[in-house]
């Protein structure tokens, strides 16, 4: 699977564009990208609607994110940034299924 990489970051940075968490939110789209790019290669069903597929990637996502880790280079220690890093990835999540699964439903 082919995503394009620049794109889903310029839609990021124009959806979110708040400086305080520019840094957490690269390197969460970063991650986020690479780990939905793998997802996407095992695990995409053309018979689930888009819906059905958003759903499942967020779950996976949930699964291999740790944002209470320190050691994460996402990490913010703050109630607000899991907002936002949930904001984003649900962002992200929808864009690559959209643009980039195989369900056109």
């Amino acid at each position: 699977m082919d995503i394009d990489k620049a794109k889903i970051y310029e839609a990021v940075e124009k959806q979110f564009p708040d400086p305080a968490f520019s840094t957490e939110v690269s390197t969460l789209t970063r991650d986020v990208i690479k780990l939905s790019m793998s997802w996407l290669e095992k695990y995409d069903d053309e018979n689930k609607s888009r819906r059905e597929l958003q759903k499942d990637l967020k779950i996976y996502l949930k699964k291999q994110l740790v944002f209470d880790d320190p050691n994460k280079p996402y990490y913010f220690p703050a109630f607000i940034w899991i907002m936002v890093a949930q904001a984003v990835i649900s962002f992200i999540v929808k864009y690559i299924i959209n643009n980039y699964s195989r369900s056109r439903r």
